[in-house]
């Protein structure tokens, strides 16, 4: 005999019959409450960032404190990787696309997309999204300017730019030794003497970095600038001029021919390098101290460029600074030193260094090692 169907048998077929429409409707329920949160801001406000797929992570806030998930009572539900609305799979996809109807109705700056494989080409695709293999579904944050801002970096202190031109002393030192009656050398007494005269006063001996910048106009410099020249490279300079200069921590620029080293009268190479280390500046003061004029092109280019090669080769610098031997030049000196690209050169014309000067036809001031110290300073300080 058939029994008849009860109630709650029918419903329980209906059920089964129907499993996959309540499947859907428990997906869009479970859903709609994970977003309450989101359907509580503001419409003009961003609630979660989003990450690479598969991330287990809590959604991030991009304004705090718009969402707290410890405050939340579907905190748990988030917790999962399953549901997480970062950790989309293609099992609930479905169920989140059926709601973006309802998001954007609710709140227009939450949205989502469907990225496919190609989203690496699209300006506005997350990276990480972008790697994976299927179609995904993320939140997207709008609008941008709700992104907390860069920190700017820290721009470097910029140098002091002059507010008239450079006027610079360059002091014109040959040898340091005893020889009375020669002009070009000076007592160690003496240069000690005047060294000292310098750092009293609060003068700053410069390099020729400090040099260039202040002739430029790039920076201002110090204010009681002075730069210290020696020509010929004779071996009193390392043996009296350094020690002096080391002990008030004072910088120099040295001119010296490489074709007289190693001669026991003139620096050799070692003590040119440790001058070097203690702040010198090595430049080119010809190959063999030549008269230049007296010589054709080909050789005053020998003279120039073989000098300047073998400072940088042994030295490890930048020899673009050049100094008249004897204070002689002609129209070919001009022209090979435009041509390899020397920066300066110092003749012996005296008076201050201006940036009103021919770069190449630089003034300097002579030091008489016979003159007293008040004509000595007298030269730089009228």
């Amino acid at each position: 005999m058939k029994h008849p169907t009860l109630p709650a048998q029918a419903a329980l077929k209906a059920l089964l019959r129907h499993r996959w429409y309540f499947t859907v409707l428990f997906c869009l329920v479970v859903v709609s409450f994970s977003m309450l949160p989101a359907l509580a801001q503001a419409p003009d406000k961003a609630v979660f960032g989003h990450s690479s797929v598969g991330s287990v992570n809590k959604p991030t806030p991009l304004i705090a404190p718009l969402y707290n998930p410890d405050s939340d009572p579907f905190a748990l539900w988030f917790d999962s990787p399953f549901r997480s609305p970062i950790a989309i799979s293609s099992t609930t996809g479905p169920a989140i696309n059926a709601m973006s109807g309802l998001l954007s109705y609710a709140n227009p700056d939450m949205v989502t997309d469907s990225i496919p494989d190609d989203s690496a080409d699209r300006p506005d695709a997350d990276p990480a999204l972008a790697s994976a293999s299927s179609v995904r579904t993320h939140f997207s944050a709008i609008p941008a300017a709700s992104a907390a801002p860069a920190t700017p970096a820290i721009p470097a202190t910029p140098p002091v730019k002059p507010d008239k031109p450079a006027r610079i002393p360059v002091l014109n030192y040959h040898s340091i030794t005893v020889d009375p009656g020669n002009t070009a050398t000076i007592t160690p007494e003496k240069f000690a003497a005047q060294m000292q005269y310098l750092a009293d006063k609060g003068y700053t001996p410069l390099t020729l970095k400090q040099f260039s910048d202040m002739m430029e106009g790039i920076d201002k410099g110090p204010d009681k600038p002075i730069l210290l020249t020696f020509d010929d490279g004779y071996a009193d300079n390392y043996e009296h001029a350094m020690p002096i200069l080391k002990k008030l921590g004072f910088h120099a620029t040295l001119f010296m021919s490489p074709g007289t080293v190693e001669d026991g009268y003139f620096l050799n190479w070692d003590q040119i390098k440790e001058m070097h280390e203690a702040g010198w500046d090595i430049q080119p003061h010809g190959m063999t101290h030549p008269h230049l004029p007296t010589l054709n092109a080909k050789s005053q280019t020998f003279e120039i460029t073989e000098a300047k090669a073998q400072i940088e080769q042994i030295v490890g610098t930048t020899a673009d600074v050049y100094c008249y031997p004897y204070g002689e030049w002609d129209a070919t000196t001009l022209k090979i030193l435009k041509e390899h690209y020397f920066r300066y050169a110092f003749t012996i014309d005296q008076g201050i260094t201006t940036p009103s000067q021919d770069n190449l036809k630089l003034k300097r001031i002579f030091v008489n090692g016979e003159e007293s110290m008040d004509k000595w300073r007298y030269r730089f300080e009228k």
